[in-house]
């Protein structure tokens, strides 16, 4: 066995299932391997900054609400 595998649904409906998996080859680290149902997808809100942009943008935020 090289890993694991997880798979499940949300808020008990089946048709908002995913499935992902961790292996021993990337350090049992979970690296964006995962599978969910095109209903699942449709619940994500789309957000491609990255979590440094969103944490330089709060930075900014606050600064800005000190002056």
């Amino acid at each position: 066995m090289d890993g694991y595998d997880i798979s499940g649904y949300i808020n008990n409906d089946k048709k908002l299932s995913f499935s992902v998996g961790i292996r021993s080859t990337e350090n049992f680290q979970f690296n964006a391997n995962i599978a969910y149902s095109d209903e699942l997808d449709g619940k994500f809100v789309k957000n491609t900054k990255t979590v440094s942009q969103i944490k330089k943008e709060k930075e900014q935020e606050h600064k800005q609400d000190e002056n």
